[in-house]
């Protein structure tokens, strides 16, 4: 395994604040969304709606208002998922309405990769001394849902990437408690689980040490199609192939936040919060955070491209800062409040 380059050992909690909802399940299809721009959706005054921009800089237009709570937006930026007087719906870019999911008993959702549907925890027992029972589905964007597995863990489970061209669903599992020496909340995660995304079959799975807080996994990025997981510990970042369980390059002293949607890149949060860009199969910096006062918060990728997109900022509102794969960085749109936009790998810690 490579070992490129070294870092101060440190603790940051990063994860992107997810909804945590419920869903029924039937049967359905999937149906990518027609091609276009992708984009991200923001908030910034004097509009009320939410401004949708592409990864050049290039503003599309607005939808929805305030009263729409804190939309979730597919992938590319296609569709949203937002809950306007608390009933959730499914609306395209224009904000038309093209389904009404039921997510009544969901503990947790997962945008599809290709924007079809939503892949939906759905607890069916809770135990909290022995874990609990759930069942995974898929909710179609235009109606219709099925049921893809049930499954027991025992800590709260979350979908850390749904997708139907890759047949492939991952789980992970984490709790929360607040470490009593430092008061801050530390997350540790028990499993790492892929299930095939027709059948149920689990196709990789993956347990964490528990009990040994150097050895603990306390964060974990996985790729949208599931090709690869990395896993942070106190100490370091290692990547791992989940198609035949290899491990690959590691970093220390770094939190990983999201793969480019090749695979090719990783973000992560280093040193004091500062965002870092690094070739994931060599653990090359190809690009790492410059302003003195600027910390990273999130990372998403850019479904139509190698480049990956870091929520920074230096103590207000967000600045998208977009990274392409030969590490050139430009601020595409300053002091917004964006939607949900990735997966949340530990929401059910908090």
């Amino acid at each position: 395994m490579l070992l490129p380059f070294q870092r101060p050992a440190k603790r940051v909690l990063v994860a992107f604040a997810l909804l945590l909802v419920t869903t029924s399940c039937d049967t359905s299809t999937t149906s990518p969304a027609t091609s276009a721009a992708a984009v991200v959706y923001f908030q910034r005054p004097p509009v009320t709606g939410w401004q949708a921009i592409d990864w050049m800089g290039t503003v599309h237009g607005s939808v929805g208002s305030d009263r729409v709570g804190n939309p979730y937006q597919s992938p590319d930026g296609s569709r949203l998922l937002w809950s306007p007087q608390g009933i959730w719906q499914i609306v395209d870019r224009r904000g038309r309405l093209q389904s009404v999911p039921d997510l009544s008993r969901s503990r947790g959702f997962t945008w599809a990769d290709d924007s079809s549907g939503v892949c939906v925890l759905n607890l069916l027992s809770d135990n909290s001394s022995i874990g609990g029972s759930y069942s995974l589905g898929f909710i179609s964007a235009t109606g219709g849902s099925r049921t893809i597995a049930s499954l027991t863990t025992k800590k709260g489970p979350n979908v850390a990437a749904c997708s139907p061209a890759a047949g492939r669903v991952a789980i992970t599992t984490a709790s929360g408690y607040k470490d009593p020496s430092t008061m801050l909340m530390r997350i540790t995660f028990g499993e790492l689980r892929v299930l095939d995304f027709k059948s149920g079959s689990v196709v990789y799975q993956q347990a964490f040490p528990v009990g040994n807080i150097r050895a603990e996994v306390n964060s974990v990025a996985v790729a949208h199609d599931s090709s690869f997981a990395a896993l942070g510990t106190q100490t370091q970042t290692t990547i791992v192939n989940l198609l035949n369980g290899q491990l690959g390059s590691r970093a220390n002293g770094v939190t990983p936040l999201t793969f480019s949607w090749d695979g090719k890149l990783l973000a992560v949060d280093g040193t004091d919060n500062r965002g870092e860009v690094f070739n994931a199969s060599t653990g090359r910096v190809i690009w790492s955070e410059s302003v003195a006062s600027r910390v990273t918060q999130g990372a998403v990728p850019n479904p139509a491209g190698s480049e990956v997109m870091l929520l920074v900022t230096g103590g207000g509102l967000n600045d998208l800062l977009v990274v392409g794969a030969g590490g050139t960085a430009h601020v595409v749109a300053k002091d917004v409040f964006p939607d949900q936009i990735a997966p949340c790998t530990n929401c059910s810690a908090f």
